[in-house]
């Protein structure tokens, strides 16, 4: 059965913000930098669940780096499928 936790709205610049708890924190090894997506429900309650991960800038490179390293080995392969 899912856990509920009443909190309280609170200022955030000019927007309005909600903490999290922190053993929700904990459970789900979220961190500051972690993404939310944020989606209303048609029956007005909101769900919170992180975003994809981002690839990121290193792992864009060492993909890049591979296909130029394997680019014949991998149309072999490509061919082979058709």
């Amino acid at each position: 059965m899912a856990k509920t936790q009443e909190r309280q709205l609170i200022a955030v610049g000019n927007s309005i913000g909600v903490t999290i708890p922190s053993d929700i924190i904990k459970k789900l090894s979220l961190t500051k930098s972690d993404r939310m997506q944020i989606e209303l429900n048609d029956d007005n309650s909101i769900t919170i669940k992180r975003s994809s991960a981002p690839v990121s800038s290193e792992f864009m490179q060492l993909l890049n780096d591979t296909v130029k390293e394997y680019h014949e080995t991998l149309d072999i392969l490509a061919k082979s499928d058709e």
